[in-house]
């Protein structure tokens, strides 16, 4: 799967969860705005994680691997990090209280949040879904430019050299140099080269 397409697919997902919270807000629902909006962070956070190449981990809190890769950023992205890294960690610890309460202590997730925590809850879940959005943007956008320059030199530089192979010819325009390269795809490659 390609790293782009993963990104987006979570950001789209993000942006389901948003929409959720600020529906769950509307109804005065604010365990479901807390927990949403978790999930909203979380899935715009791992975007962003895909976004630049990094793997990250099947957990809730991602905030230790944004924080320790935040070379791979923009300047812009950098500067937020430490804030969207609390948002997440304060996020991530309401999780499951907001979905079952504290059962030990016969506590219901609705005496425990009140609209305060809603709010706050909210506003980071934008901020991250926000500055998720823009780093994904930017990020494929820089991308299909490059790309598109690329093309522009590969194409004309294939049909030159190769006029009788259209095989090699094919290769260069197909969508096989959209993505990174497995082993086998380099062998597959080899072969139709041949």
């Amino acid at each position: 799967m390609r790293t782009d397409v993963m990104a987006r697919e979570f950001l789209e997902r993000a942006r389901s969860r948003l929409l959720a919270a600020e529906a769950a807000m509307e109804r005065g629902d604010h365990p479901d705005v807390v927990r949403f909006s978790q999930e909203c962070v979380e899935l715009s956070l791992k975007a962003c994680l895909r976004a630049v190449g990094i793997e990250y981990p099947k957990v809730h809190d991602v905030s230790d691997v944004l924080l320790a890769s935040e070379g791979r950023f923009p300047g812009w992205m950098r500067s937020m990090l430490p804030r969207l890294a609390e948002i997440s960690r304060g996020l991530a610890a309401k999780r499951s209280p907001a979905m079952y309460g504290l059962e030990t202590l016969g506590r219901l997730p609705s005496e425990l949040f009140d609209e305060g925590d809603a709010e706050e809850a909210l506003e980071g879940a934008r901020l991250s879904y926000e500055a998720s959005s823009r780093l994904i943007e930017e990020l494929f956008r820089l991308s299909s430019s490059l790309l598109r320059a690329s093309r522009s030199l590969i194409l004309p530089l294939s049909s030159a050299i190769c006029p009788l192979v259209p095989s090699i010819r094919l290769l260069a325009t197909s969508s096989f140099l959209l993505k990174p390269f497995s082993r086998t795809e380099v062998s597959s490659a080899e072969v139709s080269v041949r």
